[in-house]
């Protein structure tokens, strides 16, 4: 059996066919090595960057890190354990204008957290410290038959 290609070179043999195929992947295999670690390679400053951004310092324990977070910069262990999404702090600043209402703030950040994900229970808890009141927003949702909390 013989194979006839395009630039006329013929194979005779099987084993020469395999040599062609195995010279031909070994010299693309390099470059598509090349390409594609230059592509995924971390920018160790990004994070960084968004950090040094933010019109505030967070002092964050020295087991956590800090991560992007859907436009803001959030804090997680660096043991995650099973879910992310249990053990990821948001920290914001917040700036009245006028005689706005916090309370009112909060709720329109809720509003916007949950529009989007199919809810199954939510539970809202306010306490006050010393710093002021402190919203502990938790949600519980489902997605592809399984349930999440966060």
């Amino acid at each position: 059996m013989r194979l006839q290609l395009k630039n006329q070179s013929q194979f005779t043999s099987y084993k020469s066919l395999t040599y062609y195929i195995m010279k031909t992947f070994l010299l693309f295999l390099p470059l598509v090595l090349l390409m594609h670690c230059g592509a995924t390679k971390p920018i160790p400053n990004d994070t960084q960057d968004w950090i040094n951004n933010q019109a505030f310092t967070v002092s964050a324990p020295k087991d956590w890190r800090a991560v992007k977070h859907h436009g803001y910069v959030g804090y997680t262990p660096l043991l995650e354990g099973d879910n992310f999404f249990h053990t990821l702090v948001s920290v914001f600043e917040y700036k009245p204008q006028g005689q706005s209402d916090f309370n009112a703030f909060v709720q329109e950040r809720f509003a916007e957290t949950n529009a989007g994900i199919n809810l199954l229970n939510q539970d809202i808890k306010t306490e006050d410290t010393h710093l002021g009141p402190v919203y502990i927003h938790t949600t519980t949702s489902s997605f592809n038959q399984k349930t999440y909390k966060r």
